[in-house]
């Protein structure tokens, strides 16, 4: 029985907690749109608004009607306000349940939260988007709309419920009267003559009455007594949080508990960091004011991080002044790049000096590339020289590109003389390109002479490109001599796209010999259009072919078309011949456009008939354009047949203007029918010159209109 009746209740308070959210949740994410310090400032408009309207009840139905209505209206605006301070006091201030990790937020999963139908999440949802003004602003909200809610109820008749003396209350009279029921101050008051308001005197006069004022007043005290509740609970879990830090099992819990606390958090956390003798407790600390965005922990985190014997206390330093910006951390921070013996503390003070743009670190830096003996603290010295532009640094930079053993400080060495325009050191990328060991320095040195303009380079290069043996490289060095618009790179280029075992280095090769011009690449392109594997790759084949006026490759274009397997090669080949010319082509691409299964081939069908002037082709126009599903097929269809300028389509026009459910090829009919001067379909015209959905559809239908004579 006792089972049964608690999950009565949880039922109960679910669906009352999802009714609440349900009414505020619309109106809170309305406030999203609105800057954060006029949130509160509208939403006090809106209840003061809103307290307005029921005067128009009475104004425009009656006594008794507006008395009713607006006893209906306070109670809906008393709901909502209700239902606002709720969201602040169940999700802002529920640190009993965070700390407990009911409250637990799934990262990256913000979509799903707002649209489960789980109370607890979609509130969570919410969360930040009610602040304690809001809470204040939606209680002066339930204020008046109890006000509004008595008057109603007064007004209505049931004037026994109250006992009044002095002239009929007012609205002012009705919200002093739920102001000192608020406080429960006294039950009554008498006319304030000192701000000459003439308000009568209320008090109750039945149980009823007793009742109403009882059942507002709970509310508000609910929502004080949270206050205290949340004040208690934050005091309490932080106390709680401090002493979790201390044991590995919760400690990672524990930390997130006190960020989520706050600002509350910062002064216990700067004590315990101050006092406490347990590394991975101050560790945690510092993580948490780090999180926290504690600036006024600055001048403590940076004795810390010269003085602290836990390395992950100094780590957590250096990661604060790597985000916040602090000119006084500066000497802290080259001093713990030059000279902390754990390599995470330099690495992390390295990153905090570019991130802070301090060039007096160039020195330490260049130190640090050179002779730290982690391949970290290097790699993180090379990023930071490259972030600041440290020019100064190339002879260094130079340098670690020969010597050092790590390839990834190789690499980004080498990156990085490209980005300074290190032009004096070519001839240390070519023997890094030619003798590396490993490819992404190579790669990184080919990028770096392209990025230098080194054309002097191309002879080296091309010899280089025959031995590579990284596609990668390959890759990189393919699209340098494109870009040095390297002639005497064909050959070797010719080769590649049909010999390149890399799907990807053919792609290139074939994209690169085809803006180059290379003329004398056509038997490869022809080749590679016919054996290739790589769609890519023949796509790529067939628009040079069109490009360098290939005729001779125009039965194996119609080929294509019929037997690739690739919808976008297929597409690109009926490209082909339309720029070819291939009017011969009528067959092929008439069997395209009513067989093809892709909307893409049979689209680019469609428009290369016109524009190859195939008459023949109308009877399969006409046939897909009532028959095809895809919009843009029938688009192109009666594109085509205005071009051919086939008035067989003109029977047709009036069902695609009246019709059609794409506005794109109801437009096209309109042009259709304006250049073939097709007075048959007027009457549809002016139909969707005044009726057709599309702004745009009805304003060319006018124009066609005027040309036919009838503006």
């Amino acid at each position: 029985m006792w089972n049964r009746a608690l999950q009565t209740m949880t039922l109960a308070w679910r669906r009352t907690t999802s009714l609440l959210l349900w009414v505020v949740q619309p109106f809170l994410l309305m406030l999203q749109r609105i800057p954060p310090r006029w949130c509160n400032a509208s939403l006090f408009g809106t209840f003061a608004s809103l307290t307005i309207v029921p005067n128009l009840f009475f104004w425009l139905l009656g006594h008794k009607v507006g008395a009713f209505l607006q006893i209906v209206w306070a109670s809906a605006l008393f709901v909502g306000g209700l239902s606002i301070a709720y969201v602040y006091f169940l999700v802002e201030k529920d640190l009993e349940g965070l700390a407990n990790g009911f409250l637990y937020r799934p990262a990256g999963d913000e979509k799903a939260l707002a649209n489960t139908n789980a109370p607890v999440a979609r509130y969570i949802y919410l969360e930040g988007q009610v602040t304690l003004g809001s809470m204040v602003v939606s209680c002066v909200g339930m204020l008046l709309a109890f006000a509004l809610l008595v008057q109603g109820v007064y007004e209505l008749g049931f004037t026994s419920w109250y006992k009044v003396e002095g002239s009929s209350p007012g609205y002012a009279s009705w919200v002093l009267y739920a102001l000192l029921s608020t406080f429960k101050a006294v039950d009554l008051f008498d006319t304030i003559p000192t701000f000459g308001i003439q308000l009568s005197t209320i008090q109750h006069a039945s149980f009823f009455s007793a009742l109403l004022v009882f059942g507002y007043k709970v509310q508000i005290d609910l929502i004080l007594l949270s206050q205290l509740r949340s004040w208690w609970q934050r005091r309490s879990a932080i106390q709680s949080s401090i002493r979790a830090l201390h044991h590995y099992q919760t400690n990672e819990r524990a930390s997130d508990t006190l960020v989520r606390m706050g600002p509350y958090a910062i002064p216990v956390l700067l004590g315990l960091l101050e006092t406490e003798d347990n590394e991975e407790a101050r560790r945690s600390a510092a993580e948490a004011l780090v999180s926290l965005d504690a600036k006024d922990a600055a001048p403590l985190l940076v004795r810390l991080l010269r003085e602290d014997p836990a390395y992950g206390v100094r780590l957590q330093a250096a990661k604060a002044f790597a985000k916040w910006e602090s000119t006084e951390a500066k000497d802290a921070l080259l001093y713990a790049a030059a000279h902390d013996s754990h390599e995470e503390v330099r690495a992390q003070a390295a990153e905090a000096l570019w991130k802070l743009g301090v060039r007096e670190s160039i020195p330490v830096l260049q130190s640090l590339l050179l002779s730290d003996p982690n391949d970290h603290v290097r790699l993180v010295a090379v990023t930071a020289l490259r972030n600041l532009d440290a020019v100064e640094a190339i002879p260094v930079l130079a340098q670690a590109l020969q010597t050092d053993t790590n390839e990834r400080v190789r690499s980004d060495s080498a990156a990085t003389l490209g980005h300074l325009k290190a032009t004096e050191y070519v001839e240390a990328l070519l023997q890094a390109m030619q003798g590396d060991s490993a490819y992404p320095a190579r790669r990184s040195s080919v990028k770096s002479l392209r990025l230098l303009n080194a054309q002097t380079t191309i002879p080296t290069l091309v010899l280089a490109l025959q031995k590579e043996p990284h596609e990668s490289v390959r890759w990189e060095m393919v699209e340098t001599l494109r870009a040095f618009g390297a002639s005497q790179a064909v050959p070797v280029m010719t080769q590649l796209l049909t010999q390149d075992p890399d799907e990807m280095v053919r792609e290139k090769v074939a994209e690169s010999l085809r803006e180059m011009g290379a003329t004398t690449a056509v038997e490869a392109f022809f080749l590679a259009l016919q054996k290739d594997e790589h769609a890519p790759v023949r796509v790529q084949a067939t628009e040079a072919l069109w490009q360098f006026g290939a005729t001779q490759s125009i039965p194996t274009l119609q080929w294509v078309v019929e037997n690739d397997r690739s919808d976008d090669v297929r597409a690109h080949a009926i490209l082909a011949l339309r720029n070819l010319k291939a009017t011969n082509s009528a067959p092929v691409l008439s069997k395209a456009l009513t067989q093809d299964s892709s909307v893409d081939v049979r689209s680019q069908a469609a428009e290369t008939l016109g524009y190859l002037g195939i008459k023949d082709a109308v009877p399969a126009l006409l046939t897909v354009l009532q028959t095809d599903r895809a919009y843009p097929v029938r688009r192109n269809a009666l594109k085509a047949c205005r071009m051919l300028q086939a008035k067989e389509c003109v029977p047709f026009l009036e069902k695609v203007l009246l019709h059609d459910d794409n506005e794109g090829v109801r437009w096209e009919a309109v042009e259709v029918a304006e250049v073939l001067g097709a007075t048959e379909v007027i009457p549809a015209l002016q139909h969707a010159s005044s009726q057709d959905p599309d702004v745009m559809v009805r304003r060319k239908a006018r124009e066609a209109l005027g040309t036919l004579g009838l503006r």
